[in-house]
């Protein structure tokens, strides 16, 4: 059986993964792992980063997320695109393919990972952060958390309005229990 690397490393693939081909928002890309972790934990009874999360603002965040972004950009894997307005900005980041080895980064995911990858990114990709960010927050373990609190994996479980809403996406087949 394969090993599962260290949070790290399996979150930086993710964000590879999840910005080929398209630019992603920052918002919108921590949601996506976060969706990514969740469908995952729920149909295999494990997460694919093996991240911690922490109930922030804006939803569920990894907390190694600004230093893995911060690391891909340094390296040139990824571009960090910056749209300024009048009362905010805009971070959004794109994979850069020239740098990257496609094969070498699917072989970091096990087919069950790569399956779950292939359906957030189907699914929930498009999707203004703005929508993913209220989706987040709407279920467990998100809503039984305190501010900055970790968020405990096993509430999501026992969340059945999740699971039909990940089920109405297609995202999981809602068998009424995980492999958990």
């Amino acid at each position: 059986m394969k090993s599962i690397p260290c949070s790290f490393d399996r979150l930086a693939a993710m964000v590879v993964l999840l910005t080929t081909g398209e630019s992603v928002g920052r918002h919108a890309l921590n949601r996506l792992i976060w969706f990514a972790d969740l469908v995952h934990l729920l149909q295999n009874g494990r997460t694919i980063s093996g991240a911690a999360y922490s109930r922030w603002p804006f939803g569920p965040e990894a907390s190694e997320m600004d230093t893995v972004r911060r690391v891909l950009i340094r390296d040139g894997l990824i571009d960090e695109h910056i749209q300024e307005s009048r009362r905010y900005r805009v971070y959004a980041y794109q994979a850069r393919k020239k740098n990257i080895d496609s094969v070498l980064l699917r072989q970091e995911f096990a087919e069950s990972e790569l399956r779950t990858l292939r359906a957030v990114t189907r699914v929930l990709r498009g999707r203004p952060g703005g929508y993913l960010s209220s989706m987040a927050r709407r279920f467990e373990p998100w809503i039984g958390a305190r501010p900055g609190d970790d968020l405990d994996w096993r509430r999501a479980h026992a969340d059945m309005k999740l699971r039909q809403w990940m089920a109405s996406q297609g995202l999981i087949r809602d068998r009424g229990s995980c492999h958990c």
